[in-house]
């Protein structure tokens, strides 16, 4: 099993009509990936399960996978992770 080191970029979509309150995320290392969703923690949670189907079908199509994308060993402990929090 690969473990891949991704940048997930969370933002706000436009707050008017059906977008308002919804969230964007995607992986700049991997174009095209990205889920919208009525939360941040639903987004993300969305992408983690979107992220290896990307993974999966670039591989079986044959088409290679961006450079910009690191793997890690599967044992590659701590993982790091960015987060931005919002505090009202």
């Amino acid at each position: 099993m690969a473990v891949y080191d991704v940048e997930i970029v969370v933002s706000a979509l436009p707050q008017t009509g059906e977008y308002l309150g919804r969230y964007l995320a995607e992986v700049p290392s991997l174009p095209g990936c990205w889920v919208e969703a009525d939360s941040i923690d639903e987004a993300v949670a969305q992408l983690q399960e979107v992220v290896p189907l990307f993974i999966r079908s670039h591989r079986q199509r044959g088409d290679p996978l961006p450079p910009a994308l690191d793997t890690l060993p599967a044992h590659s402990l701590p993982l790091r992770m960015r987060a931005l929090i919002p505090v009202g």
